[in-house]
């Protein structure tokens, strides 16, 4: 019949559907509605034996509570209900959903319009729990007032795996609008969407994800599509905290905002060891007179930023790209800084005048190089080898298609012998070839261009002969080459420079009489164009 027309009715009666104890059921197709959550410390007199929190919950699961279950939830609409109205002393959680010690599966359900007390809008995970999250539209839930959590909370020794969701349109009026995590959690393959966080009245933390790793645990956030996220003070898309290992990988970050505090209009990490690699990180803002890194903010530990495009992105204080603050160590290989903007470093900033940090940066392209990197007082820069101030030339920068072309400068230029992620922002082998680029983007060349290079002979008299036995010819080049060579059929040849454009060289020869030159051209896809 379908969930539309298979209805269970809470009737503000407690928790719609509650699994205890139970590892062999199944939710399939209906509609849960109107549930406001049980009452955990009546369940617990008769599970004894059950995991106690470090603080015992008011209600949870308004429309499904699973206690010491790993049930099959699929195919529902999970929708109107709330976590709400215990005792002002106890914490309410999970409007939506509640898993409390269970696992099981949660697939391709509609989780929306829920509301949470303290956590998790829509669904709570917690007290060693250990679900797979997949293929869900989790929409439009909140979390008012409390703690955080606006689509989903995750804490107190729980794992969730979750991959191929929609997390969109939640909101919370403190930390992570659409998931916030307390401990560990791996995301896959999810689209995170206009979720916000915070008001000006309160704090707001991590617009789209809000990460604070406690001991001994770690974040996974890797091949998402994190746009249009909102926070009030930190990490528009992610904020992440806490001494220990968060790895960002192959996502698209683009169009989130802080306007507050104004710290990471894409990512703010703070005391937290980052690796953040493979990333499209562009148009993210960082508002406010002291907005500070409007693509990524880090502060107190080590970063290591590999392989990332920084396009597009503003603050309106320092650090239109990359903000490196205050007891940051930050190492930049194989990054792309282009078109960002503050008023003070408009692609990269170091530090302030007060409390020192340093940033390591090789086999990057900088838009204006060093002039667009501000270093404050007792602050460190190392620029490295292999940096580059060229336009990348993207297939198209204003439309944000930041692919590289065929002729980007960025090509077979980074560095292959630093530690590579496995592959780009959009899944292709991380090295194509023999070298490795500088960006998201691996390519073999430009997207479906079979076109070689047009070599067009410009010297006058077919070349200026010097001497008995030297000829300079010229040539016009359209279409960049990454090997252009002149060469007589004896095999006497001279490689000339790379690159699109005029070219010219010398041609000793052996002989005098008429001789046939050639100038061949072989672009990035492999393509040859000659002129004789």
């Amino acid at each position: 019949v379908g969930p539309e027309l298979t209805i269970i009715d809470g009737a503000q009666n407690g928790s719609c559907v509650t699994f205890i104890d139970s590892f062999n059921g199944t939710l399939d197709g209906f509609t849960i509605t109107n549930g406001s959550g049980s009452d955990l410390a009546t369940l617990l007199i008769s599970y004894p034996t059950m995991l106690m929190p470090p603080q015992l919950p008011g209600r949870l699961g308004g429309g499904i509570l699973c206690l010491n279950s790993g049930p099959s939830i699929t195919n529902n609409i999970i929708t109107g209900n709330g976590a709400t109205g215990a005792s002002p002393l106890l914490p309410d959680y999970g409007g939506g959903m509640a898993y409390y010690s269970s696992a099981g599966m949660i697939t391709n359900n509609t989780i929306s319009n829920n509301v949470a007390a303290t956590r998790a809008g829509g669904l709570s995970c917690y007290a060693g729990s250990f679900p797979f999250i997949t293929g869900n539209a989790i929409t439009g839930n909140s979390q008012p007032g409390g703690e955080g959590g606006g689509g989903i909370y995750n804490w107190y020794n729980s794992v969730p795996i979750m991959t191929q969701n929609e997390i969109s349109g939640n909101s919370t009026t403190s930390f992570g609008g659409g998931i916030a995590v307390e401990g560990s959690i791996a995301l896959t393959d999810n689209l995170i969407s206009g979720n916000q966080a915070g008001d000006p009245g309160g704090t707001g933390l991590g617009g789209g994800i809000y990460a604070f790793l406690t001991p001994f645990c770690s974040a996974n956030i890797m091949r998402n599509t994190i746009v249009g996220n909102w926070a009030f003070d930190k990490g528009g898309a992610i904020y992440a905290t806490g001494n220990e290992n968060i790895i960002i990988e192959a996502n698209v970050i683009q169009g989130n905002s802080v306007t507050g505090v104004g710290l990471g209009g894409g990512i703010c990490a703070e005391d937290v060891f980052a690796t953040i690699q493979s990333n499209v990180i562009a148009d993210n803002s960082a508002g406010n007179t002291l907005g500070l890194g409007g693509g990524i903010y880090s502060a107190g530990l080590t970063s290591s930023l590999t392989n990332n495009t920084f396009f597009g992105n503003t603050s309106d204080g320092a650090g239109g790209g990359f903000y490196c603050a205050e007891g940051a160590g930050s190492t930049v290989v194989n990054c792309v800084f282009w078109n960002n903007d503050a008023p003070s470093g408009p692609e990269i900033q170091v530090g302030d005048d007060t409390t020192p940090a340093s940033l390591a940066i090789s086999y990057s392209d900088v838009d204006g190089s060093q002039a667009s990197v501000h270093v404050g007082m007792g602050n460190t820069l190392s620029w490295g080898a292999g940096m580059i101030d060229a336009d990348p030339l993207f297939v198209d920068g204003p439309g944000f298609d930041l692919h590289l072309s065929g002729i980007s400068p960025c090509i077979n230029a980074g560095d292959k012998l630093v530690p590579l992620p496995p592959t780009d922002f959009e899944g292709d082998p991380r090295v194509i070839g023999d070298d490795v680029e500088i960006g998201a983007d691996e390519t073999e060349g430009a997207p479906g261009d079979p076109d070689p290079p047009v070599v067009e002979i410009t010297s006058p008299n077919d070349g200026d002969v010097i001497g008995d036995f030297s000829v300079v010819l010229e040539a016009t080049i359209t279409d960049a080459s990454e090997t252009t060579v002149l060469s007589d059929p004896t095999g006497i040849s001279e490689i000339l420079s790379p690159g699109g454009g005029q070219v010219s060289g010398t041609l000793s020869l052996i002989e005098e009489g008429p001789n046939t030159l050639t100038v061949t051209a072989t672009d990035s896809a492999e393509n040859v164009g000659a002129a004789v």
